[in-house]
Parts: structure tokens; sequence; C-alpha cells
């Protein structure tokens, strides 16, 4: 009976034994060093039509493989039957989402974080920051317990929308400072890990709700009195003065987290301007009479010259699939055929939007940039042709090696490097022979565009211009808009995109799901 693993959507499939001891994924490759994945962070656990090379593979019953998704690895498995890669997938999913009552018993997130604790955070950050009595207005018992049981169920697998929830339903000794800090450090330092940076997490959290007191009437103490029963219970009979205490020690923590956890200035002016661009968006005419945390954009129909423009709402949890159905009858195209871009530097750069993709997130991104960067930016809907010539040649493990012309953000010229694209990073050497890497990307650490900035022109048939997805303005010593590859040939350059969007989106299928019109 044979068992093959492939790491990353560009890896080699390879023979391998693999063991599941309760929630911890064991597996050797061949003659390699041991592995293991945490289930607790796997994200997504799904079965994918039969992948590129497994047709080499030995095996009773080719079948579909089963795709596990671990944040820092995706691993993909193929098993001896189609039975047995069902039965994998089943014992696999069950070790995952078996969430326990301890915090290092829940689905946790790549830093330790539980991922109901994550989820809920972001969801009141962009919802409930500036909302008044936040965490002091109770929500609906029905939409708490429904949302709880989904937790319960699959954390990752929940989707929270302000359709369904409110952020309401999801909210629900005297010494010197010196000593206190001194005295809260040492016993927070005693926590487990998993303990400790969740509990940074939170009062992260609940550190940013107190400094918007003035917008949602919740300082530190009102906090406090409300968080203070959940973080700090014990079994007393002295529950009035044991409340007091409690309260204190929270309200502590909030106004002192600064201080607690090392946070430096960095991490303090990003949580500034994030707030910043929150509040923009929640003070624009546009959104008086809406609920928080939506936005409205225009987004134009095939084409800024069309002529031809609409109104869109976006929510945070709103993807690009989902506005490609809501406008397919103004374009006179199914959903499935339609493609959102995002269109910037006056029109010289353009993006694809993959169907999965955040339309805020994306939006918001463009707060942080150069005002001359962003003035002109717009989205478009149209026509899906590019991902249309790219799923042919998206066949995972996909990697890409070649000679390529580069300019990085220092240079106005472009000179020849040996580039590569494999386990989702990108690379760039000296020499042709690959033997002195000069750098290298994450494709989850940047944004890639079609195109180039005018100011630099690469003098060929096609250019890819990537930025780090936290650009900082341009500086005197980095005056250009990101970094340039470009190439000759239209087949290396949808080659090159096919091994881009497999890296970023390992876990999903290039084009979006077919729909069907039962009123057709």
């Amino acid at each position: 009976m044979f068992r093959y693993v492939s790491e990353g959507v560009s890896g080699d499939w390879a023979s391998a034994w693999i063991l599941l001891s309760k929630r911890t994924l064991v597996y050797k490759l061949g003659k390699g060093s041991i592995c293991e994945v945490d289930l607790r962070k796997a994200r997504c656990i799904m079965l994918q039509d039969e992948s590129e090379g497994t047709e080499r593979l030995t095996v009773s019953e080719p079948g579909p493989t089963l795709l596990i998704d671990a944040q820092t690895v995706s691993l993909y498995l193929l098993m001896d039957t189609d039975a047995e890669t069902n039965a994998w997938k089943h014992v696999i999913r069950t070790a995952a989402v078996d969430n326990g009552p301890h915090l290092a018993d829940q689905q946790l997130t790549k830093d330790e974080i539980p991922t109901i604790i994550d989820k809920c955070i972001n969801f009141i950050y962009a919802h409930g920051s500036l909302s008044e009595g936040i965490y002091r207005r109770s929500g609906s018992s029905t939409n708490i317990t429904k949302l709880l049981a989904q937790f319960r169920q699959d954390a990752w697998g929940v989707q929270l929308s302000r359709q369904e929830y409110s952020e309401y339903d999801v909210a629900g000794v005297d010494c010197s400072e010196e000593e206190k800090v001194a005295m809260y450090r040492s016993l927070l330092e005693k926590l487990a890990p998993v303990n400790y940076v969740t509990t940074r997490r939170l009062i992260s959290h609940l550190h940013s709700i107190h400094l918007q007191q003035e917008r949602n009437l919740m300082p530190a103490d009102n906090l406090a009195a409300i968080w203070g029963p959940t973080l700090m219970h014990v079994e007393s009979n002295e529950v009035q003065e044991w409340f007091k205490r409690e309260s204190e020690v929270v309200c502590d923590l909030i106004t002192l987290y600064p201080k607690l956890f090392d946070v430096d200035g960095d991490e303090l002016d990003r949580e500034r301007r994030m707030m910043e661009v929150l509040e923009r968006y929640h003070d624009t005419p546009q959104r008086q009479n809406r609920p928080s945390g939506d936005l409205k954009v225009w987004i134009y129909i095939n084409g800024k010259d069309s002529g031809s423009c609409v109104n869109v709402t976006i929510e945070p949890t709103k993807d690009a699939n989902t506005i490609c159905t809501q406008l397919a009858d103004r374009v006179g195209l199914r959903p499935e055929h339609l493609c959102l871009i995002e269109v910037i530097c006056d029109g010289a750069m353009q993006r694809p939007l993959h169907h999965t993709e955040k339309v805020l997130d994306v939006v918001l991104r463009w707060g942080y940039w150069d005002e001359a960067d962003r003035r002109a930016n717009y989205l478009v809907i149209t026509k899906n042709e590019l991902f249309q010539e790219i799923v042919p040649l998206a066949k995972p493990p996909l990697a890409m090696c070649g000679e390529l012309r580069f300019a990085d953000t220092k240079s106005k010229s472009f000179k020849s490097y040996l580039f590569e694209f494999s386990q989702a990073r990108l690379c760039y050497y000296k020499d042709k022979r690959g033997s002195v890497k000069l750098n290298e990307w994450r494709i989850e650490d940047i944004v890639w565009y079609i195109g180039y900035e005018p100011k630099r022109n690469p003098h060929t048939r096609w250019a890819l211009t990537f930025i780090d997805k936290n650009k900082t303005v341009r500086t005197k010593e980095n005056p250009f808009f990101g970094y340039t590859i470009a190439g000759l040939s239209k087949e290396e350059e949808l080659k090159w995109i096919a091994a881009l969007l497999l890296g970023e989106h390992a876990a999903c299928n290039i084009l979006p799901p077919s729909t069907l019109n039962l009123l057709q």
C-alpha cells in the first residue's frame, strides 16, 4: 500500500509514511527527517481533483488528493485508494475541529491565538470600535447561541457577516505604576505560550477600544467591569469584593498594555494609522445612514471609458465573487465569467482579484499609499479573460525559473537576473547558476500587479510589479513604486502569473464556482 505527500503547490510528490497522533499529523518523506503539522492550525481540509504529477504515482485506484492548509505549510496527500483518501480526510478533519474547554485546545492562528478570539476581535475592530456602548450593550441571545455553536463545530469555517450578526452579538492594594507593571509582567511571563499570546491579543483589542472612548463611551473602567468576571473568574464567597478586585486588575491590564507587553512605537503608530483610516470611512457623508463597517465605492463596468459605473456597498466580509454575482445582470454575463480588477497609478497597473479576496481590504490598503499613488485608483468589473487563459497552466505543483529584467524601488534602470518561484517564494540570484541569492519574498507578504510605473520602462513585452503588503510611502532613497520584473513572451508571462496565483491561493480554485439560476 502506497501513500504520497507533496509539500506546497510547487513541491515534488514523494512516497511517505503518515501517522495521526491526537491533533498532530506526523509524516516522513523518503529518507528525510520527521515532520509535524499542528492540526489546530489547519484552516482548510478538503479534497481536490487529481493534481498534476499524480499520474506517475503507483496507486491501486487513482482519485482525488487531500489538501491540508495549515497556514505555514500546505500538504497534498494521495492514498492508495479513493476510500482510504476519504477515510484520512474524515479522521484528520475530526481531529482538527476537536475543540476542548482550554485555550490550548482550540483551533489556532499561526500566532497561537484561538481562532474564535481572533475572528471576533477582527469583526469588532472593523464594526464596533466606534459603536456606542460596545461590550456594554447586549446582543441577540439567539444569535450568540448560534454563533457559539458554529465556532464549536469549526472555528475556521465561521464567516462573520453584518447581515447575520451585529457587533453587540460578537462582543457579548494601591501601589505605584512602576510596581504594578513589574508585578503584572512577572505574572504574565509565567503563562503558557498560548495563554500569553491570547492575553496579549485580547488586551491589545480592549486597549484600542479604550482609546476611542470619546466615540464609543467605553473607557477602560467600563470595559473592565464587563470583562473582569470573564477573564478573572474564581469560585469565592466574597462576590462583591472579588468583583471589585477583578475589575481593577483588568482595568490595569488595559491602561498599562503598552508597558506590560513591550509594545514598540511602530506597533502603536500602525494601530493609530489603521484607526485613522476607519474613522475617515465612518465619518464620510455616504456612510451616515449605513451600519458601521460598510463602505460605498464606484465600480466601472467594462472599463473607465465605458461611461457606466455602479455605486456598490462593500462590507468587510464581501469578496470579489459576491460583487460579480451582484453585478452580473448589469454586465450581461454569468458571475463565473466575470472578474473584478483593481486599477492603480492612473491606469498604469492592474490586478485581477481572486474570487475569494475581500474587496474592502483592497480599498483600505490604498489609504496607506502616497496621495499621488492612490488618488486615481478604481475598480472595474469585466469579462474574466486572463484567468481563463491561466487555468490550463495552473496545475500544481508549478515552479518557474528563468532570466528576467528587474528593477527595485531604488532603480530606474533594469538589469537581468535569474528569478525562481518555488515553495510559494519568489527569489532572485546574482548569477545564472543560482549560487548567490540576493533576496526573496514570500507570496503571502506581497501584492503583484500587471504593468509598471511609467517613469521606468523595461522595454519588454510584459512586466509585473509587486509591493510589500505593508508598503511604506516613497522616500528619497526609494523613489519608485515597488519591484518590477519583465520578460519577452506572452506565454512566459502567463506561466509566471499562474505560478504566483497557485502559490497565493493553494486552497482555492483559480476560477469561481459555477452558478445555477433556477429562475431562467
